[in-house]
This record gives C-alpha cells, sequence and structure tokens, in this order.
C-alpha cells in the first residue's frame, strides 16, 4: 500500500513538473514571439509597398490562400492581421496535442447543442481525421470529424472582402448556427462544435485550420498550422497507409507526382524499413558502401 501511494505521488510530481516546465516556456518564448511576429509583418509591409515585389507577394499569397488579392490585400499587413497572426502562434506554442503523445479527449457539441467528446467519433481501431477531402477515399478505414472553432475571419475582426459573413461568435448558439452554414454546404464528414472556452482549438493549436489523425487515442499525424502549412497531399498518405501494400504504393505514387526529386521505394506492410531505422515519423540517413556514415531526421534514404 505504501508503495501504491510513492508511486502515485510519484506520477503527480512528474505531471506537476511538466506542467511547470511547460508554463515557464511559454512564459519565456511568447514575448520573443511577439516580437519575431511584429519584425516580420512590419518588413512584409514594407516590402509590399515596393513595386518590384508587390506582384510576386500578391500572387503567391493568391496561390496559398486560394483566394483572390482583391479579397485579402486591403487588410494585408494590418493591425488586425497582426493581432491574429499573434495570435494563432500562442495558440501553436500552448497547445498540448503532440504527435505520438495522447489525444486530448476535448468536449464538443453537436450543430443542435448536445454535448460530446472528440474520441467518442472514432469507432475501434480505425483512425480519426478531421479532413473532409479524403473522406470518400478513405471512409472504409477512417472515421472522420470536422470541428468548427472561433471564426477566423470575422465581420467584426479580421475582414476578408468577398467572405462568408459572419461576426465572431459570442454565445455557442452563434457559434453552432455558423456551423450549421458549412454543414449546408455540403461538407460530407460530420461537423461538431468547440466549445466557447475553445478548448479543442487551444488543445490541438487548432486556429485557423489544422489537421490530425488519431488512432487508438494516440496522435499519429499532426499536420502544420494553415493556411500556409496546409499539406493536403501529406494527409493523403498517413490515411492510406492504413490500408494494404497496394494502398502504400498508391500513396507513394502521389508523393512521386508531386515532384519529388529522388526514386520513391515503398516500406512493407511490416514496416520493416521504418522500424529498423527507427523512421517514423521522418529521418533522413546516408549510407555509403553497407555502412550508415550519417543520420538525421527525413525518411527518405540516400545511397551513395
Amino acid at each position: 500500500m505504501p508503495v501504491v501511494m510513492i508511486l502515485q505521488c510519484l506520477r503527480t510530481l512528474q505531471a506537476f513538473a511538466a506542467t511547470m516546465l511547460s508554463a515557464l516556456v511559454y512564459a519565456i518564448l511568447w514575448p520573443l514571439t511577439v516580437i519575431r511576429i511584429s519584425l516580420s509583418i512590419g518588413l512584409m509591409r514594407i516590402a509590399s509597398s515596393l513595386p518590384i515585389l508587390k506582384e510576386k507577394i500578391k500572387r503567391y499569397n493568391e496561390k496559398v490562400l486560394l483566394v483572390p488579392y482583391e479579397n485579402f490585400w486591403q487588410s494585408w499587413c494590418s493591425w488586425k492581421m497582426l493581432l491574429v497572426t499573434v495570435k494563432l502562434t500562442l495558440v501553436d506554442l500552448s497547445r498540448t496535442a503532440r504527435l505520438g503523445s495522447p489525444a486530448p479527449n476535448c468536449k464538443l457539441v453537436t450543430t443542435d447543442g448536445k454535448d460530446s467528446r472528440l474520441l467518442d467519433l472514432a469507432r475501434g481501431n480505425r483512425p480519426l481525421n478531421d479532413f473532409t477531402k479524403v473522406v470518400r477515399d478513405f471512409a472504409e478505414v477512417a472515421d472522420f470529424v470536422v470541428v468548427y472553432i472561433s471564426e477566423a475571419h470575422p465581420t467584426d475582426g479580421w475582414r476578408w472582402n468577398n467572405n462568408v459573413e459572419i461576426a465572431q461568435h459570442k454565445s455557442l448558439k452563434d457559434r453552432c448556427q455558423a456551423a450549421e452554414i458549412l454543414k449546408s454546404s455540403g461538407c460530407p464528414a460530420p461537423v461538431m462544435v468547440d466549445t466557447m472556452e475553445n478548448e479543442a482549438a487551444k488543445s490541438y493549436g487548432a486556429f485557423p485550420e489544422r489537421l490530425f489523425i488519431i488512432q487508438q487515442g494516440q496522435i499519429v499525424y499532426e499536420g502544420g498550422m494553415g493556411p500556409y502549412n496546409y499539406d493536403l497531399t501529406e494527409n493523403n498518405v498517413e490515411i492510406a497507409q492504413h490500408k494494404s501494400l497496394k494502398d502504400r504504393c498508391q500513396a507513394a505514387e502521389i508523393l512521386k507526382s508531386s515532384g519529388c526529386p529522388a526514386p520513391v521505394m515503398v516500406d512493407t506492410m511490416e514496416n520493416e524499413a521504418a522500424k529498423s531505422y527507427g523512421a517514423f515519423p521522418e529521418r533522413l540517413f546516408i549510407i555509403q558502401q553497407g555502412q550508415i556514415v550519417y543520420e538525421g531526421g527525413w525518411v527518405r534514404t540516400i545511397t551513395t
């Protein structure tokens, strides 16, 4: 009995120490983050005023954001953009959802106001994913959910032109009504709603958008912060690996077709290469004359 109590105390102390360390790191990093973002946006504002760079910046952001530059250029590098950028970066710093860690089982609600939990939406060993474009292709092996969070471009905040006219939610009822608009647009996955405490958005660093794959309560894939690091091809590859060798080869074809400059080989379904090289989620090796002469951080193996 005393041994059990000691172990419980040690676990409590470990959790407390981890929380305090996380808080300390956050306290150190957030002022530096604000300064870095302020300088970056200031430099972008200056660059955007130079005719030689203005058009290039416009076209690049049109390509990434998938909207005409007229929709966002008026508020580009504005004070409101700075505030939103700082917010999403700080949310990412403080999120608890990390690759390989237990997935936070956040409280959600349905669009008609019924309480639920994120992990309740997964069935058995199937991966849970919040990306809707691949629902039809992978419905046999994965469950999908879209979690509606706070507005990225509300009419009373960092507003974009020609966007859906929605003010920032003042109540859960407002958020559920906004989520109904997404549902009515033909979203093929179930739409859940984050609480007004923004539990899901904070835990997963999901503002303004982010992709996760959760399997057996563990995060097995985390996407980058949207919209610039919103990699749909990478997400397809991760889901496809849960089927068969044929599906893994098809997923590898997606990588090949994306312009990969090196030959693409495929690991077996026993994951022999991944296990032998500790290559999950990614790792770089250089092999020369059958010897490993460099090990680093990317999944492809380079043989010279």
